[in-house]
C-alpha cells in the first residue's frame, strides 16, 4: 500500500509524520511516502524575510533619527553664521526685519511683545543690542 498526503500547514504536517511513523513501525503499510510540500522551508524563509524586514526597518528609523539631528545642527549652523554675518564691530547696526507683519500680529496679540537685534559692537569690548516692541 503506497499513502501520498500533500500536507500545508507546518502543525499539522508535524502531526501527520508522526502519525505515519508511528504506523510504520506498527507495520500496519508496508511502505508509506509522504509527499510534502515545502511549507516548512517556506514558513523559514517567510520568516528570515520578515526578521530581515525588521531589521531594515530599524536602520530606517536609525537613520531618519540621524538625519533629523544632522539637520537640526544645520539650521542651528545657519543661524550662527547669519549671526555672525550680521554683526558689526565699528558701531553701526543695519537691522533686517524678516516677516514683520507676522511679528506684528504676534505682538499684538500678546504672544511676543518685543523682538532682539543681533549683537553690534562699539569696540572689541563694547557689546549691544537693540529691542524694539511692534505694539
Amino acid at each position: 500500500m503506497i499513502l501520498h498526503i500533500i500536507i500545508s500547514f507546518s502543525g499539522l504536517q508535524m502531526f501527520l509524520c508522526q502519525f505515519l511513523a508511528a504506523l510504520a513501525d506498527r507495520g500496519a503499510c508496508g511502505k508509506c511516502y509522504v509527499c510534502v510540500c515545502k511549507m516548512d522551508v517556506l514558513e523559514r524563509q517567510r520568516q528570515s524575510e520578515r526578521d530581515l524586514l525588521d531589521a531594515m526597518d530599524r536602520k530606517v528609523r536609525s537613520q531618519e533619527r540621524l538625519l533629523a539631528m544632522k539637520d537640526a545642527t544645520i539650521a542651528e549652523l545657519e543661524l550662527r553664521l547669519t549671526s555672525v554675518e550680521q554683526t558689526s564691530y565699528d558701531g553701526t547696526l543695519l537691522w533686517r526685519i524678516t516677516d514683520f507683519q507676522r511679528k506684528r500680529q504676534d505682538a499684538i496679540s500678546g504672544r511676543v511683545t518685543s523682538i532682539y537685534s543681533p549683537p553690534f559692537f562699539t569696540s572689541r569690548t563694547g557689546k549691544f543690542d537693540m529691542s524694539c516692541c511692534l505694539q
